[in-house]
């Protein structure tokens, strides 16, 4: 039969995992009013660079089904460039091209939104890609009222 103390402190250990465990879900929780502007900047910055994926894909594809195909020739196998093609831009190039693609697209705009920011204060506040929060940058002022 354990002690009385070794079950004092089993619990005390549980009730400790339990109030940790409800502060990070607690804290994981985003407010209602951010949630609107998080899926706002998922759409803009993921959703739109869609179509330069598909885009970047399709010219990849064409070129590897060329390659694939004139070697493929040699050996009578023409008949399985397609399914070949289709198999490796869907495992292998597809999710690194578009990682790059769209990496590089948000890149830009965001360095693009930084090298011109819209001023919404006369004290250096500008409006960036922040969820719609005023991002501060001390020591960088650019626009009017620096």
């Amino acid at each position: 039969m354990p002690s009385a103390g070794y079950l004092r402190s089993t619990v005390a250990w549980y009730g400790g995992l339990g109030l940790l465990t409800g502060q990070v879900a607690r804290n994981l929780a985003l407010p209602p009013k951010y949630v609107r502007l998080v899926v706002q900047e998922i759409e803009v910055m993921g959703v739109r660079s869609a179509g330069v994926a598909l885009i970047a894909a399709s010219f990849t594809g064409m070129v590897l089904a060329l390659q694939s195909g004139v070697n493929m020739a040699r050996f009578g196998a023409e008949t399985y460039v397609g399914p070949l093609v289709a198999l490796s831009i869907l495992r292998e190039l597809g999710p690194v091209l578009t990682a790059i693609l769209v990496g590089g697209k948000v890149a830009s705009g965001l360095t693009a939104e930084l090298g011109y920011p819209s001023a919404s204060s006369s004290t250096g506040d500008w409006r960036g890609t922040t969820c719609g929060l005023p991002a501060r940058t001390p020591g960088f002022c650019t626009g009017p009222g620096c």
